[in-house]
């Protein structure tokens, strides 16, 4: 049977969104905003990430941005991830709690 974007959403664990957001890709956000229906969550870490990492390179004179700085950026976008999933989670366990008639 398959799951409702609402259902994903109440199931999933906003911790591992935010683990795989911020160590393995922004853009692995888009694999959960698409399944849980939800475009902030899809887009917003990436574009968070993309735009501090494409503004810091324009400032900078090299070629590649500082692994240090890259990782930071990752890290934002992983909490940004978190929050908006964690936001996500609550709306939808709210929802479902309420005494619904047969």
């Amino acid at each position: 049977m398959a799951l409702t974007p609402a259902e994903r959403r109440e199931q999933s664990s906003p911790l591992l969104i935010a683990i795989f957001t911020a160590f393995v890709s922004p853009l692995s956000s888009l694999i959960w905003g698409l399944r849980q229906r939800s475009w902030s969550l899809a887009f917003a870490p990436f574009a968070v990430a993309f735009t501090f990492m494409y503004i810091t390179a324009l400032e900078t004179d090299e070629r590649s941005i500082n692994k240090g700085v890259q990782y930071s950026f990752q890290l934002s976008s992983g909490i940004i991830a978190y929050e908006i999933s964690k936001n996500l989670k609550s709306k939808a366990e709210k929802k479902n709690t309420g005494i619904k008639i047969k």
